[in-house]
């Protein structure tokens, strides 16, 4: 049986709820991937996405320099361009040139506190959607060739506060069974309870362990 943490109720008062029975799936689902074993275990599919020697986007996307987390840099553009998505030659601009769009979008950034997603409050996610929402308005309208603008946002946003904002992508989304939803309120608080998850938790530290 599923023990959920009390701290997923923390939520802005005008934010979707979410069942318990899709936080309960979601779980399940985080749960059987991270059991993975056989021939392809998940410490070493961990270590492989995270080896400096192979071509996998891990350690770069975290820890390619600069590292600002009060300021967006072309360092973390090109971050996001590593998990397939690409940031445009109009939003690029309007992310890196001086002016009041930018430092509108900067004040916002420094208002998300440096905590982890497992401990965000109503504060911190308000916070949090503040700047995804701005991030989201400055990569412009979506064309026929752009990903969906949430994808490009929430991997925007991750660089900054890599143990706060989740990445999310349709692949995601679908294994854990949100896609029905098509909401980030919903998924950061499914995220946050499967965080909060002692099982998860486990699963998560030994996969670590065993990169």
């Amino acid at each position: 049986m599923t023990t959920l943490d009390s701290s997923w109720q923390q939520t802005p008062e005008h934010w979707a709820p979410v069942p318990v029975d899709a936080l309960r799936r979601a779980i399940a689902q985080a749960g059987e991937a991270l059991d993975v074993v056989g021939e392809d275990p998940v410490g070493r599919r961990l270590a492989s996405y995270y080896d400096r020697a192979d071509n996998f986007a891990g350690a770069t996307f975290a820890d390619l320099p600069p590292l600002e987390p009060l300021d967006i840099t072309a360092t973390d553009l090109h971050a996001v361009s590593l998990l397939s998505v690409n940031v445009g030659p109009g939003a690029t601009r309007r992310f890196l040139e001086p002016g009041p769009a930018r430092s509108a979008l900067l004040t916002k950034l420094r208002s998300v506190p440096d905590v982890e997603l497992r401990a965000a409050g109503s504060d911190d996610f308000v916070a949090m959607a503040a700047f995804y929402d701005a991030v989201k308005m400055h990569l412009g309208e979506p064309t026929a060739s752009s990903s969906d603008r949430w994808v490009t946002a929430s991997k925007s946003c991750a660089p900054k506060r890599p143990y706060l904002f989740p990445v999310r992508d349709s692949v995601v989304r679908g294994f854990l069974g949100l896609t029905q939803y098509s909401n980030y309120q919903v998924d950061w608080q499914v995220f946050r309870a499967m965080l909060s998850e002692s099982t998860i938790v486990r699963a998560y530290d030994a996969a670590v362990a065993a990169a």
